[in-house]
């Protein structure tokens, strides 16, 4: 999960002693820059108005730094003309063409998918079988038809990063850790911010594998991970 999620989480579910750690600057919990940035009004967080930190540092997290980056998108649509007409105009005007600049998601390449995958190493033989169980995994949900029921390849890379499609940089690996040894972990978890899917470890037959991971993809892709 986005450390600035982790964050606000911790500042709403806290105790009221730790609050003065957000905005002391010898702790690691300190984010009084972006507070200060967001417009919170105060110098201290206290209980009384420990709500209006988390509202102003959610604003200025999830909408205020995007605007600059929404307003050059904006810019840079108004300056391509066609015709004397600007590519924004002219998407506004004949929406059809949008699929022609924004181009739609592309079918994922299985092969491309594996080769994206950094696995843990491990000589732990139950974290090994469910390394073999994931491949496996693969295989079955890329054979899976688009507009099935059932999750598709898509769903499952919609659920580990938060996006449909494969990383542009192809530098960027898709990490696969294990979830403990416990019998609850039946489910997979994913970490969006860091490409992260940790599998689960405890099963020992590939259908329960297979079962608790269509469960857990199909509850938790929408969204940005574990929270």
């Amino acid at each position: 999960m986005c450390l600035f999620l982790l964050q606000s989480l911790k500042l709403i579910t806290c105790d009221e002693k730790d609050l003065a750690s957000f905005t002391s600057p010898d702790t690691r919990e300190s984010f009084s820059d972006i507070l200060y940035a967001s417009g919170f009004p105060y110098l201290e967080i206290t209980a009384d108005n420990r709500s209006l930190a988390y509202e102003c540092f959610l604003q200025y997290e999830v909408i205020m730094k995007r605007i600059p980056a929404l307003e050059d998108i904006r810019k840079g649509l108004a300056s391509v003309r066609v015709k004397g007409i600007t590519l924004l105009d002219l998407l506004r005007t004949h929406p059809n063409l949008t699929g022609h600049v924004f181009p739609q998601y592309n079918n994922i390449d299985p092969r491309m998918f594996r080769l994206a995958m950094e696995f843990d190493e491990t000589n732990v033989d139950d974290e090994k079988e469910a390394r073999v169980f994931l491949e496996k995994y693969i295989d079955d949900v890329a054979s899976r038809e688009e507009d099935s029921e059932q999750e598709t390849l898509k769903d499952l890379l919609q659920f580990w990063t938060g996006y449909p499609q494969l990383p542009r940089d192809t530098l960027c690996k898709l990490w696969v850790k294990y979830c403990p040894q416990q019998p609850s972990k039946v489910l997979a978890e994913a970490d969006t911010c860091t490409l992260t899917l940790r599998i689960p470890t405890t099963h020992q037959q590939y259908e329960d594998f297979k079962r608790f991971m269509d469960c857990s993809i199909a509850h938790g892709k929408v969204g940005f991970g574990r929270m």
